[in-house]
């Protein structure tokens, strides 16, 4: 503690007495007592630089001295892990701890605490996570590419291949994994899709946290085997914030603003790898929008407007030998616009509703001619429309038991142009099984519902344990597929076994159907797979 006694008193005044903090940032008085070695951590979305302190505390140690400075700014502190947190300060605040420092303690709200295995929250609350990374620090890893979804490839139990932004969770396939933005399951949200889905179309600094589950997940989420991520974007904490970027990845600007009921975010990019790439392999271009309007009709009615447009051209020039020429071009549109109603209709009862549209649509062309090898070319086009809503409910029925249920409903079309031809000049003669030439086309659409029902009940035992169990209930109409619904139960407990420790096990069984844009035509297959 000599290191930490000398820094303190370093912040004495020259006469011996304590320096005044008064007047001074609230950030500035964290960051000394950091370096004098307690391990504080916060946002500076949360303490921003504008806070200072209010008046001059007691004294005492300093977790106490930084609790008495943020009481002004509704903030307090909590130790968690071996770390000191700041977090929003509840409504009504309890007796403080020993020494002025807000544990997590048996009275957390049972609806709060995520009881599946397997799950990491990354820039949420820290209660019930292993990691937290805010957004600062996702922005500054290495090696990311502005990109929010590639910090999971870090988590336990997730592979990637590094070109990829998709991910693999304990094995599973990169398509059996969810991603969720402000309520809504986003369809495919990649940048040049067609060659290893390099980026996702979501900008990191307009993302407040991530949290990832690897398996286990609750009935709330369904249709997906590995797992889910799930995000939420930032809230305004300032009138009016706006952030220009250029990097080697993108072009961007990010602009955030409140007023007294609303709130609004509005991010841009624009790809920059076809201004690095040499133009004889080819030239990536690609940008995407976001934009969210949230305003809050009452004290218990919140309305949002969130919209999410991506645009991709991207070419692709394999071998440029104009006697070999190989060239891919994949032009990409995908637009999805939800709206989102939560309603608080009593302390006990709350929903939340979404309604979304989405326009997809994709055109990949490519040609190989190669006269000793092979001739061949592909004309792949598809377009899918899809229209949705879900509503969740949550119902507190007492201090250690809530109940949430919810139904969700899609209407969904795609439709088909399919064409390649090849011919082969070599492989005959060691493969004499296959034929010389391969011609396939395909014209086809597809149309029905994707419809989903879930309930799950949550009880607190004991101060240290929880169960939750759940049944959930999927089907698909589009598939043409005599009887294909599924059924999946679940069962999750959580038993704390110390301040540090928390044991969690779940069981359950879970389905992935086809989507209706995944019919194999370039297969030559015209049927959808059973779930």
């Amino acid at each position: 503690m000599l290191v930490v006694a000398v820094a303190v008193a370093a912040m004495s005044t020259a006469a011996g007495g304590p320096a005044p903090m008064a007047g001074r940032p609230v950030a500035d008085i964290i960051d000394e007592f950091r370096a004098a070695g307690y391990p504080f951590a916060y946002s500076d979305a949360l303490v921003t630089g504008e806070m200072v302190v209010m008046a001059e505390p007691d004294p005492g140690e300093p977790p106490d001295i930084v609790r008495q400075i943020l009481q002004s700014h509704r903030l307090t502190v909590r130790y968690e892990a071996g770390i000191y947190l700041v977090i929003p300060a509840a409504p009504v605040e309890a007796a403080p701890p020993a020494r002025g420092v807000e544990k997590a303690t048996a009275e957390t709200g049972i609806e709060t605490i995520t009881v599946s295995a397997s799950r990491y929250e990354i820039g949420r609350d820290i209660s019930s996570s292993r990691f937290r990374l805010d957004r600062r620090t996702i922005q500054n890893m290495p090696d990311v590419g502005e990109d929010p979804l590639r910090i999971t490839h870090r988590l336990p139990g997730a592979a990637a291949s590094g070109a990829s932004a998709k991910v693999h969770f304990r094995g599973g396939e990169e398509t059996e994994v969810g991603i969720v933005l402000n309520g809504l399951d986003l369809f495919d949200p990649y940048h040049v899709r067609d060659y290893q889905n390099v980026f996702s179309a979501i900008d990191s600094r307009a993302i407040e946290g991530v949290e990832v589950f690897t398996g286990g997940f609750p009935v709330r989420f369904g249709d997906r085997m590995s797992g889910f991520v799930l995000m939420d974007t930032m809230e305004a904490d300032t009138p009016r914030h706006t952030e220009l970027g250029i990097s080697v990845y993108n072009t961007s600007v990010l602009t955030t603003g409140s007023l007294s009921d609303s709130r609004w975010l509005f991010s841009a990019r624009r790809g920059n790898l076809d201004l690095v790439i040499d133009p004889e392999y080819g030239q990536p271009r690609y940008f995407d929008v976001f934009g969210q309007y949230a305003v809050d009709l009452s004290d218990t009615t919140t309305f949002s407007v969130n919209a999410l447009y991506a645009d991709d051209g991207v070419t692709v020039v394999l071998e440029a030998d104009p006697a070999e020429r190989e060239q891919m071009d994949s032009d990409t549109r995908n637009v999805q616009l939800w709206l989102e109603l939560t309603n608080d209709w009593s302390e006990e009862l709350s929903t939340s509703t979404v309604l979304s549209l989405v326009e997809f649509d994709n055109l990949r062309e490519g040609f190989l001619d190669d006269p000793e090898k092979m001739i061949a070319a592909v004309r792949d086009e598809r377009d899918v429309r899809q229209l949705g809503i879900r509503q969740d409910w949550t119902w507190r029925a007492a201090e250690r038991h809530v109940v949430q249920w919810g139904v969700q409903v899609q209407f969904a079309e795609a439709s088909y142009d399919y064409a390649s031809s090849a011919q082969y000049f070599g492989l005959p003669e060691l493969y004499p099984q296959l034929p010389d030439r391969l011609d396939r086309g395909t014209l086809a659409s597809r149309d029905g519902g994707s419809y989903g029902a879930y309930f799950a009940d949550r009880w607190k035992f004991a101060d240290g344990t929880i169960l939750e169990w759940g049944l959930r209930w999927d089907d698909q109409t589009y598939t043409g597929l005599a009887s294909d619904s599924q059924l999946s139960p679940r069962l999750s407990v959580l038993h704390r076994i110390g301040d540090r420790t928390d044991l969690r096990l779940s069981w359950g069984r879970y389905h992935q159907s086809q989507g209706v844009h995944e019919l194999q035509v370039e297969d030559d297959i015209a049927d959808y797979w059973p779930a």
